[in-house]
């Protein structure tokens, strides 16, 4: 852990032998029809010492009558909560993490599932090293009854093998390619990182350019390649939408990104959007993302060769 001074301080979960609690921190929001199923994969789990904490911001699509039945079917302690009026998914997160007893955090959202022994694996890399602060796992994408993708693939295995300063640079650089549902997380940890940014919508990569810029000060992370985790395709799905997610994407640069890397940032953004957008037919928002990408780079390059 991270103490005043930056310096590094062994953190104990548990006795050797004993397994770490674990909270399950999930949001919802309007997804009645999906969130059944997520709650059923937690209760699949065989690791025992498990609880599972549900926010829900302010549904409206009976959510809220479901989940209350679920608690008491629950065979795993279920706590579930309804926010008065919508917060955003920020602060939905925010709270169930406050709200956690666990030792260990892991996140699921309401539309996605586990898979397989979800814990296990990452908890006996914890219980071996106890200056770890975050394990990364693996899964797949799916839309219906179809796997479509590697959550994270070769590139992004690479990535993970590379120190934290390395994959701090990165992430300053580009949208994260790191899936929140794959990782463990000490809570301690998660809650000196300063949690989630409740002003910055991209949640999951502002949660990995903390976490990363605090392990360059001290601590470890791990990857551990096993599918975990299921990341449900969907037409609700927030990267429908190119236009949000471009601003999302642009208000992470603005307020986390190095001033000096900013333009390679939005240069690799652009670049993104661009690829996404061609790959559903939509060409002239492709073509555009394209051409502001290829400005942003030359402009990067230009303060570059000024500077060197």
């Amino acid at each position: 852990m991270l103490n005043a001074n930056g310096d590094a301080r062994r953190a104990v979960l548990n006795p050797a032998n004993a397994d770490p609690s674990i909270s399950v921190a999930m949001t919802s929001y309007n997804y009645a029809r999906f969130i059944e199923e997520a709650i059923r994969s937690v209760w699949k789990q065989e690791y025992a010492n498990l609880e599972l904490v549900v926010v829900d911001d302010a549904s409206i699509d009976g959510t809220a009558a479901l989940v209350g039945e679920l608690v008491r079917q629950s065979p795993i302690p279920l706590r579930f909560y309804q926010n008065e009026k919508n917060l955003g998914p920020n602060l939905a997160q925010s709270r169930a993490v406050s709200l956690a007893r666990g030792e260990l955090i892991a996140f699921l959202a309401s539309d996605d599932r586990y898979a397989g022994e979800r814990f296990r694996g990452q908890v006996d890399l914890f219980k071996r090293d106890p200056d770890l602060m975050i394990v990364y796992g693996n899964g797949w994408s799916f839309r219906g009854n179809h796997r479509v993708a590697r959550l994270h693939g070769d590139r992004v295995k690479s990535l993970l093998a590379r120190d934290a300063a390395r994959v701090l640079r990165y992430l300053y650089t580009h949208a994260s390619p790191f899936y929140l549902q794959t990782a463990l997380v000490k809570k301690d940890f998660l809650l000196e990182c300063g949690g989630n940014d409740e002003e910055v919508l991209a949640d999951d990569w502002v949660l990995n350019i903390r976490f990363f810029k605090a392990l360059t000060q001290a601590g470890h992370f791990a990857y551990l390649d096993e599918d975990i985790a299921e990341y449900r395709l969907h037409d609700a799905n927030l990267h429908k939408n190119f236009a949000r997610q471009l601003a999302l994407k642009k208000q992470v640069v603005e307020k986390y990104t190095p001033s000096n890397l900013k333009r390679k940032a939005l240069a690799n953004i652009y670049r993104k959007q661009a690829s996404n957008a061609l790959a559903q037919d939509r060409l002239l928002t492709g073509l555009s993302c394209l051409l502001l990408s290829q400005a942003y780079r030359l402009f990067a390059r230009a303060v570059f060769a000024r500077s060197a």
